[in-house]
């Protein structure tokens, strides 16, 4: 396992990889492209739970992205709601 760092964002890289052994270097895998800064994906809807009993609050939930299923793209730093 190796960690890449200081990658600028808005360009796409491609990684492979390939194992050596006492015979030798194998052959490449196919290649895995990775675009950096991405915007993420779209969230599902917030969960609206049903009123608690205190006036004027209402709890709402939701399922948070996980960066590293997405797509690879960046992790998320913030979650914006709105309402009206």
């Amino acid at each position: 396992m190796t960690s890449t760092t200081l990658l600028p964002n808005g360009q796409t890289y491609n990684f492979r990889l390939r194992a050596m052994n006492n015979v030798g270097w194998g052959k490449y895998s196919t290649v895995t492209p990775v675009l950096l800064d991405q915007t993420p994906s779209r969230m599902n809807p917030p969960v609206i739970a049903e009123p608690d009993i205190i006036p004027l609050q209402m709890k709402i939930t939701w399922s948070p992205i996980d960066f590293m299923t997405d797509g690879g793209r960046d992790p998320i730093i913030h979650y914006g709601l709105e309402w009206d």
